[in-house]
């Protein structure tokens, strides 16, 4: 009979468990039971119902086995290590516990350090073992005896001068508990001596008013312990999650330094030339390009108060990518820390909606990734919410800054002029009293509402007159408001049949323009509902309207107000302004600004339903894995990956004829050498639906000599104003089939096709 191998045992299991239930169903069972044990481990510490010790160990195993399920060959390395190399783990981990144990045994004074003392030395000697094999390998050619013959003879020889040590300590005791015996005796013959031999008198009773009772001073370790129940519940775990958060969004963004998504490479190029031009406004972008000997020119006519405080910041700073990065995540700390003083200020300090509200803010998909890239959307979803909270705090001359600075980082901060002005005037009334006269409360409102009214005229006037200085451009705002107001009357002349334009005309004037390319975040396509708002934001918003249609009960521990929902109005204003301007392309992240708005309340009233701790619990394992999945995913999108260096490399080296491709951008495009085109004149559209012979002539009017299909983005394409961002399949497969074509280059990220002529 054969001998038990763990690896092949282990390697059977597995292969069982994935022929009945697939490789992905179990490793997300194992990432669950791991993150759940991880945090009630965490959470009964923090209530003071489990020991330290054990603690450690459950979060230890929780973070193991979230490890293993995110990269198995953890355990598979772990296995198929050597004998010996396990027996080191084994010990390591051996004397860590006994460190651990012994040390929480004296923190605790249950444990002399005297006694102690060999327990750490022994354990020591241990890890010392398991780290430095070669110690033990002096001691195998002393004794002539095998490795695990000497750990056990030395582990032997501390375990006896641990029993000697206590041998000798529990004589000393025995011979000091006959001598207080033997004390205890004397003292009590001697007092009953002094008894027999005095017989006290009675004496009076003291009045009550002269009895003093003192009370013991409460031991030190109470009153620790009440000062570090200031810092516990929803405050802690909601400063935990802030910093957490806002660490990992940090880190991604200067692991990935490079902007790639979309258009941050104009924003962060554009943040370069404002630095350089500093104070004067700046509305353009130096792209370096590798296709072309001079930067790629790019003009952005709108608000760039962004750009203005980030150069700001640079000038203080050094001026390296590093510090943009650090910049670009103080707003998104920003928006999580305001967002959690507000809801902290409506539902109080310890309130569970508090503590879901920031790890809903926290985990959204959009605050990630655009915390992370260059855009100005959670700046400007910062202000807002900024300025919206300190009118709730009654703060009018800051929260007119705020929202003078919103407008200022981003045109459509101006949407909430309206809902601010209006929200403002109510708070003055409110904060004026019911006794005023009507002519106080018109003081008042001029007095407390013309600061707030100054900053956003101001940010208005600025932006306008910046714009048409030094970007030859229009402030929509402004431009709309004078069209409508320089709108002259209709001449009536009568014209003539050929001055009158035809109506095909018009209707193809109007298609001509109409919007039909494909942005990352096109809400036309179903599925980026899901994948820029995260399933938890969608969960919220079903639990907060279940309760707040709900009775509420007496069981429920709290439960936001019905009359305190302004937050959903405003921020439902300005959705449904957003939603008609851009109907025919909407993009998600123009939306962002009033998610936070939106989802206080939302919150709020989720807390309304029963079983608050189950639901935070669920809410929290599904932000965690909400969060990992789009900061990695963020993470590859801002990578430069090994494959698109190869093709790089392959295109510098063997160019097509003529040097020009076919290629969807990105924001990796500037690093190709040779030059991409996209858009055919806007007639990508009518490419797709061409024979392989239209489409070739097609390629060669545009002087194109090659195709770059990058493999993730190959996608169908259902609907003319949707997905023109990919690549069809069934495009692909006719390059590949098509003789006009040759695969000159192809790995796991991109085809390169070449035209032959």
């Amino acid at each position: 009979m054969e001998g038990f191998n763990l690896q092949e045992s282990v390697d059977a299991f597995l292969f069982f468990v994935s022929q009945s239930a697939g490789i992905t169903l179990p490793r997300i069972i194992v990432c669950l039971c791991g993150l759940v044990l991880g945090i009630l481990t965490a959470v009964r510490f923090w209530e003071q119902r489990l020991k330290a010790v054990k603690a450690l160990i459950g979060v230890l195993l929780g973070i193991f086995m979230v490890a293993v399920s995110l990269n198995t060959s953890i355990l598979h390395q772990v296995i198929g290590s050597s004998f010996l190399s396990r027996i080191r783990l084994l010990l390591g981990l051996l004397s860590l516990f006994v460190f651990a144990i012994t040390f929480e045994s004296i923190r605790i004074a249950r444990l002399k350090e005297r006694f102690a003392f060999l327990w750490l030395a022994t354990s020591g000697m241990v890890l010392l073992a398991a780290l430095f094999p070669q110690l033990i390998q002096f001691v195998t050619e002393v004794l002539g005896v095998q490795y695990i013959t000497a750990i056990v003879a030395v582990v032997f020889t501390f375990l006896l001068m641990v029993a000697f040590h206590f041998s000798i300590a529990l004589s000393g005791l025995e011979e000091d508990r006959a001598k207080i015996a033997q004390r205890c005796a004397l003292l009590d013959l001697r007092l009953q001596k002094i008894e027999a031999r005095f017989e006290p008198e009675a004496s009076e009773e003291s009045p009550e008013d002269e009895i003093l009772t003192v009370s013991a001073p409460e031991p030190a370790a109470k009153t620790q312990s009440r000062r570090y129940r200031k810092i516990r519940g929803g405050k802690a775990a909601s400063w935990l999650v802030i910093g957490l958060a806002w660490f990992v969004v940090l880190w991604v963004g200067l692991s990935t330094p490079q902007p790639m998504i979309g258009d941050e490479v104009t924003h962060f190029y554009m943040l370069e030339k404002q630095v350089e031009e500093f104070p004067t406004p700046n509305f353009y972008a130096e792209i370096p390009n590798a296709a072309y000997d001079q930067p790629e020119v790019r003009r952005y006519p709108h608000p760039n108060g962004w750009h203005t405080l980030g150069a700001a910041a640079v000038k203080v700073f050094p001026n390296t990518i590093g510090w943009v990065q650090v910049y670009q995540s103080l707003f998104y700390l920003q928006l999580l820390w305001v967002g959690y003083a507000w809801a902290k200020s409506r539902r109080g300090e310890d309130a569970y909606s508090a503590f879901l509200y920031v790890i809903v803010l926290a985990s959204l998909p959009m605050n990630l990734l655009f915390g992370v890239a260059f855009y100005q959307d959670v700046p400007l979803a910062a202000q807002v919410l900024t300025a919206f909270y300190l009118l709730d705090r009654r703060k009018f001359a800051l929260a007119g800054l705020f929202m003078a600075l919103a407008m200022w980082i981003k045109v459509t901060g101006v949407i909430f002029l309206i809902p601010f002005g209006l929200v403002c005037a109510v708070k003055i009334l409110e904060s004026s009293g019911s006794d005023l006269s009507w002519k106080g409360k018109v003081l008042r409102m001029i007095r407390c509402g013309s600061l707030p009214l100054l900053f956003c005229v101001i940010a208005l006037g600025w932006n306008s007159v910046s714009l048409k200085k030094y970007a030859e451009g229009e402030y929509m705002p402004i431009a709309k408001v004078e069209k409508l107001f320089d709108r002259k009357a209709p001449e009536k002349s009568v014209k003539s049949p050929e001055q009158a334009p035809a109506k095909p005309a018009d209707k193809n004037k109007k298609d001509r323009y109409e919007i039909v390319a494909n942005h990352p975040g096109d809400l036309r396509n179903p599925r980026n509902f899901l994948i820029y708002g995260g399933g938890l934001m969608w969960l919220i918003l079903c639990g907060g309207i279940i309760g707040l249609i709900r009775p509420r009960s007496s069981k429920v521990m709290e439960g936001g107000s019905r009359k305190n929902a302004w937050p959903l109005l405003v921020g439902g204003f300005y959705i449904l302004v957003v939603a008609v301007a851009l109907r025919s392309a909407p993009d998600a992240r123009f939306f962002l600004p009033a998610l936070p708005l939106l989802l206080l309340p939302l919150c709020e009233w989720t807390m309304r339903l029963p079983k608050i701790k189950v639901i935070l619990l669920l809410a929290t394992l599904l932000a965690i894995l909400q969060t990992g999945y789009v900061l990695k995913k963020t993470h590859s999108l801002r990578s430069l990956p090994d494959g698109l260096k190869a093709g790089i490399h392959f295109l510098e080296t063997q160019a097509p004829s003529p040097e020009r491709i076919l290629m969807y951008p990105e924001g990796n495009y500037r690093y190709f050498p040779v030059e991409h085109e996209w858009d055919m004149d806007y007639g990508l559209q009518a490419f797709w639906g061409m024979p392989m012979e239209d489409r070739i002539k097609m390629l060669e009017a545009h002087q194109v000599g090659g195709v770059v299909v990058k493999k993730h983005l190959i996608a169908p394409v259902n609907d003319p104003k949707k997905d023109l961002g990919v690549y069809p399949p069934a495009f692909v497969e006719e390059l590949k089939n098509s003789p006009a074509f040759e695969k000159v280059f192809n790995n796991e990220y991109m085809t390169i096709f070449y035209l032959i002529k």
